[in-house]
């Protein structure tokens, strides 16, 4: 059958017939090869973090009409990634559980077997720093008496103090603060009531020494 190309042509100028294409070199019709068909798409990776699934092998792609370029497929999507599980939350210390008498020692024993209840007694009659589960018997007769109390102290560690010989009112006790506050309050605290007896107990750096007995 005889083809009736376009003339006059152009050169690349191309002519399709029947499923056929040709193309104009500038001297003669050439006949085009057909392109390859449509391409299959690339399977899915895997999800959930795991190796991904295998996507399907494309099929074979169908012949493009009148020698169009076949269509790629589009590429599969990366498989997901499992998210990872949450760290465990490691529980807070407790600030509550017994406390450990100074110097690492379990409650110190009264002095000859006195039945202390935990703390260990001393009589004082002049200016001393304090020490946490001691108790103080203390002799104002000459003079007031400032007991120092410790610098860092922790939460739970007392300190005892009685007016042994009932002369408060008229010799004070004054307890130095040392840096920490008293009942909540920056201040050194006086002791002027006769026969007083009291223990401190440390809270926090906010409240500071607070008295145990009112």
């Amino acid at each position: 059958m005889a083809i009736n190309f376009p003339s006059p042509a152009n050169t690349n100028d191309t002519y399709a017939l029947g499923g056929k294409t040709w193309k104009f070199n500038g001297n003669a019709w050439e006949l085009q090869p057909l392109t390859a068909g449509y391409t299959g798409s690339i399977g899915y990776t895997g999800s959930a973090g795991t190796n991904g699934y295998t996507g399907s092998a494309g099929t074979n792609g169908y012949t493009g009409s009148q020698g169009n370029l076949g269509y790629t497929g589009s590429a599969g999507t990366n498989g997901y990634t499992g998210s990872q599980g949450n760290l465990g939350y490691t529980g807070s210390a407790s600030t509550v559980i017994g406390f450990t008498g100074s110097q690492g020692n379990l409650g110190y024993t009264g002095s000859a077997g006195s039945g202390g209840g935990g703390e260990t007694w001393e009589a004082k009659s002049a200016n001393f720093n304090a020490a946490v589960s001691f108790g103080y018997f203390i002799d104002t007769t000459s003079g007031a008496i400032t007991a120092t109390l410790p610098a860092s102290p922790t939460i739970g560690e007392k300190i005892s103090f009685i007016d042994a010989t009932g002369t408060f009112d008229t010799n004070n006790l004054i307890v130095a603060r040392n840096g920490k506050n008293i009942q909540g309050i920056a201040e050194d605290m006086t002791v002027s009531l006769e026969r007083a007896g009291f223990t401190l107990v440390f809270y926090d750096n906010t409240q500071g020494w607070l008295i145990k007995e009112k």
